[in-house]
């Protein structure tokens, strides 16, 4: 019990963002998701300032393609005491999916 509530408090640091760690992950796991040949891809160093600025077709693949498996597969590794935030994020998911309808 106490292992998930450690792990449930290392998701979010003390301002309400996702922390280093969360962040480090799910950029590491963005690289690992395969993609079909010919589909839009993200760049592979996502986050670095050597990558500069997504398009507006990479944000819409980001958050249509790679971030629902990255974000799926890193909190179910942390239990089931994160469901409000992977709500939060899931309807994050889905507004951008309406808005690039």
């Amino acid at each position: 019990m106490e292992d998930i509530q450690s792990r449930s408090q290392d998701i979010l640091d003390i301002r309400g963002h996702l922390s280093e760690e969360i962040i480090n992950k799910i950029k590491k796991r963005l690289n690992e998701v395969v993609v079909p040949e010919g589909s839009c891809h993200i760049p592979s160093g996502i986050g670095t300032e050597q990558n500069g600025k997504l398009k507006a077709n990479e944000w819409l693949v980001l958050f249509s393609i790679y971030l629902p498996l990255t974000i799926l597969d890193i909190f179910w590794d942390l239990g089931p005491n994160n469901n409000v935030l992977l709500i939060n994020i899931s309807a994050l998911i889905q507004c951008t999916q309406i808005a690039g309808a």
